[in-house]
């Protein structure tokens, strides 16, 4: 088995490891194969996970459309997030709408019912997913949640707030311009911040959100907030 994977004919992380899971199947090691065959779908197709957060109707939803070029949330001036939604994105023939339910079931959905259970949730329901593919192929492998204001969080989906958090690989944090920076805000803050406190190397990106026309960084309300 070492001398497969010394071999030189490996050239990249992803050989080494379809490599390794010929030397795991021949070793009849089910439990590492399972690690080595993850491994390698992530190496071969990788993913990055990016978690929105902020307070209600500062346009989480907005930013997350915007930033995949397409109206695919839901979005109005009242609150239009009710439960967690997961956005993934990946090649697919058609744009799917799934309800994960908390016994583990999955079930396709219809846009009207995936709109609908967005805004009011089922209390079976653990979150909302949609697979579509993005106008871009920079996007590949982008899985974008979109979570609830915290002020309208529940408990249930705070506990899946906590679990999202130390999973991603960036942290959007948006506050609105004219609402700034809060008590509301700081209290998300603190839960962000404490749910990622074993891995210091997942950045915070500061999004300010409904900024007017040529407003810029020296802007007193930006520099407060």
């Amino acid at each position: 088995g070492k001398e497969i994977l010394m071999s030189s004919r490996y050239e990249t992380v992803g050989e080494v490891c379809l490599g390794l899971t010929r030397v795991l199947e021949e070793m009849e090691e089910p439990e590492l194969l399972a690690v080595a065959r993850l491994l390698s779908q992530r190496l071969t197709a990788p993913q990055a996970f990016i978690t929105a957060v902020g307070e209600t109707s500062t346009g989480k939803s907005t930013l997350i459309n915007g930033l995949l070029q397409e109206a695919i949330l839901p979005t109005a001036a009242s609150p239009t997030t009710g439960t967690v939604t997961q956005v993934v994105c990946l090649k697919t023939a058609e744009t799917r709408f799934l309800a994960i339910n908390r016994d583990g079931t999955q079930e396709e959905l219809t846009l009207e019912d995936f709109r609908e259970l967005a805004v009011r949730p089922d209390p079976d329901l653990l979150r909302l997913q949609l697979r579509t593919e993005p106008r871009s192929r920079a996007y590949d492998g982008f899985n974008v949640i979109d979570t609830p204001g915290y002020n309208a969080l529940l408990a249930e989906h705070e506990e899946i707030l906590r679990r999202c958090l130390p999973e991603s690989d960036v942290v959007l944090f948006v506050a609105g311009y004219r609402t700034g920076f809060g008590q509301p805000d700081q209290d998300l803050f603190e839960v962000v911040r404490t749910a990622t406190a074993r891995d210091e190397t997942i950045p915070y990106l500061l999004v300010i959100n409904r900024v007017p026309e040529g407003v810029g960084l020296s802007d007193r309300r930006v520099q407060e907030i």
